[in-house]
């Protein structure tokens, strides 16, 4: 099935037929792979302005198109060589519509780490 002239509330139906759900609201709103390790780089982006490093491990994330709200959804990874049980997973909060901190800290020290971080924000545009 192609999906053509998608407007606001295009309903489709679930891969089993058995459920329907709206495409828009499901579809990613914004991404980022930023490199906090090396010259804190932004890889790739999606409706991204730009990602600034704050301190050790702390970074923030500011998407170009808000949010509705501030209870808006993000979700990622983190990576460093040679660290195991890095996560930023407990450091992720909204400060504003537009913008997200992402904090990384090594889980059996609770050290702040730069990291690789690879991140997707759901939720309804403004």
């Amino acid at each position: 099935m192609a999906l053509t002239n998608l407007t606001k509330g295009t309903v489709v139906d679930s891969e089993s037929g058995s459920a329907t759900t709206n495409l828009v609201q499901g579809l990613t709103k914004c991404f980022a792979f930023f490199d906090q390790r090396t010259g804190n780089v932004l890889r790739d982006s999606f409706n991204t302005s730009s990602v600034s490093d704050e301190a050790t491990g702390d970074a923030r994330w500011n998407i170009t198109n808000a949010m509705s709200s501030v209870y808006s959804n993000l979700s990622g990874t983190t990576a460093r060589s040679g660290t195991h049980g890095l996560t930023g997973g407990g450091g992720n909060i909204m400060l504003s519509t537009s913008q997200w901190r992402v904090v990384t800290s090594e889980s059996e020290s609770q050290t702040a780490e730069d990291a690789e971080w690879s991140a997707t924000g759901h939720g309804d545009l403004a």
